[in-house]
Protein backbone atom coordinates (compact mmCIF):
# COMPACT_ATOMS: atom_id res chain seq x y z
CA UNK A 1 0.00 0.00 0.00
CA UNK A 2 2.87 2.36 0.81
CA UNK A 3 4.28 1.89 -2.69
CA UNK A 4 1.06 3.11 -4.29
CA UNK A 5 0.71 5.94 -1.79
CA UNK A 6 4.25 7.06 -2.61
CA UNK A 7 3.54 7.00 -6.35
CA UNK A 8 0.35 8.99 -5.84
CA UNK A 9 2.13 11.54 -3.65
CA UNK A 10 4.89 12.00 -6.24
CA UNK A 11 2.37 12.43 -9.06
CA UNK A 12 0.37 14.87 -6.97
CA UNK A 13 3.49 16.92 -6.34
CA UNK A 14 4.27 17.04 -10.06
CA UNK A 15 0.72 18.12 -10.85
CA UNK A 16 0.85 20.83 -8.19
CA UNK A 17 4.13 22.20 -9.52
CA UNK A 18 2.78 22.20 -13.10
CA UNK A 19 -0.38 24.11 -12.11
CA UNK A 20 -0.10 27.54 -13.68
CA UNK A 21 -3.63 28.87 -14.16
CA UNK A 22 -6.13 29.49 -11.38
CA UNK A 23 -8.22 26.55 -12.55
CA UNK A 24 -5.11 24.33 -12.46
CA UNK A 25 -4.34 25.42 -8.91
CA UNK A 26 -7.96 24.77 -7.90
CA UNK A 27 -7.82 21.31 -9.42
CA UNK A 28 -4.49 20.63 -7.72
CA UNK A 29 -6.02 21.62 -4.38
CA UNK A 30 -8.97 19.28 -4.99
CA UNK A 31 -6.58 16.46 -5.84
CA UNK A 32 -4.57 17.16 -2.70
CA UNK A 33 -7.72 17.14 -0.57
CA UNK A 34 -8.84 13.89 -2.18
CA UNK A 35 -5.44 12.33 -1.50
CA UNK A 36 -5.59 13.38 2.17
CA UNK A 37 -9.15 12.08 2.54
CA UNK A 38 -8.27 8.75 0.93
CA UNK A 39 -5.30 8.40 3.26
CA UNK A 40 -7.52 9.10 6.28
CA UNK A 41 -10.15 6.60 5.13
CA UNK A 42 -7.45 4.02 4.48
CA UNK A 43 -6.07 4.45 8.01
CA UNK A 44 -9.59 4.14 9.42
CA UNK A 45 -10.42 0.98 7.46
CA UNK A 46 -7.08 -0.66 8.24
CA UNK A 47 -7.59 0.04 11.95
CA UNK A 48 -11.05 -1.55 11.79
CA UNK A 49 -9.63 -4.55 9.97
CA UNK A 50 -6.87 -4.89 12.55
CA UNK A 51 -9.42 -5.39 15.31
CA UNK A 52 -11.45 -7.60 12.95
CA UNK A 53 -14.40 -5.24 12.89
CA UNK A 54 -16.84 -5.96 10.07
CA UNK A 55 -17.22 -3.04 7.68
CA UNK A 56 -20.60 -3.24 6.02
CA UNK A 57 -21.48 -1.49 2.76
CA UNK A 58 -23.89 0.66 4.77
CA UNK A 59 -21.03 1.76 7.00
CA UNK A 60 -19.14 3.09 4.00
CA UNK A 61 -22.28 4.60 2.48
CA UNK A 62 -23.02 6.51 5.71
CA UNK A 63 -19.43 7.41 6.59
CA UNK A 64 -18.90 11.20 6.37
CA UNK A 65 -15.30 10.84 5.19
CA UNK A 66 -16.33 8.45 2.42
CA UNK A 67 -19.08 10.88 1.38
CA UNK A 68 -16.50 13.67 1.25
CA UNK A 69 -14.28 11.52 -0.98
CA UNK A 70 -17.18 10.74 -3.32
CA UNK A 71 -18.19 14.40 -3.55
CA UNK A 72 -14.64 15.43 -4.40
CA UNK A 73 -14.33 12.60 -6.93
CA UNK A 74 -17.49 13.80 -8.67
CA UNK A 75 -16.09 17.33 -8.83
CA UNK A 76 -12.82 16.08 -10.27
CA UNK A 77 -14.72 13.95 -12.80
CA UNK A 78 -16.72 16.94 -13.99
CA UNK A 79 -13.51 18.94 -14.34
CA UNK A 80 -11.95 16.10 -16.34
CA UNK A 81 -14.95 15.96 -18.66
CA UNK A 82 -14.61 19.70 -19.20
CA UNK A 83 -10.94 19.27 -20.11
CA UNK A 84 -9.67 21.18 -17.10
CA UNK A 85 -7.53 18.30 -15.85
CA UNK A 86 -5.90 17.54 -19.20
CA UNK A 87 -2.62 19.33 -18.48
CA UNK A 88 -2.32 17.79 -15.03
CA UNK A 89 -2.98 14.34 -16.51
CA UNK A 90 -0.25 14.85 -19.11
CA UNK A 91 2.26 15.77 -16.37
CA UNK A 92 1.35 12.70 -14.32
CA UNK A 93 1.39 10.46 -17.39
CA UNK A 94 4.85 11.65 -18.47
CA UNK A 95 6.27 11.15 -14.96
CA UNK A 96 5.29 7.48 -15.05
CA UNK A 97 7.31 6.73 -18.19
Amino acid sequence: MEHYRGQAAASLELASVAASADSDRSAAQLLSNEFDNMRALSVQLLAERKIMQYVSPEHLRDDPLNQKILTCARSLASMAVGGQLWMMYRVIESSEL
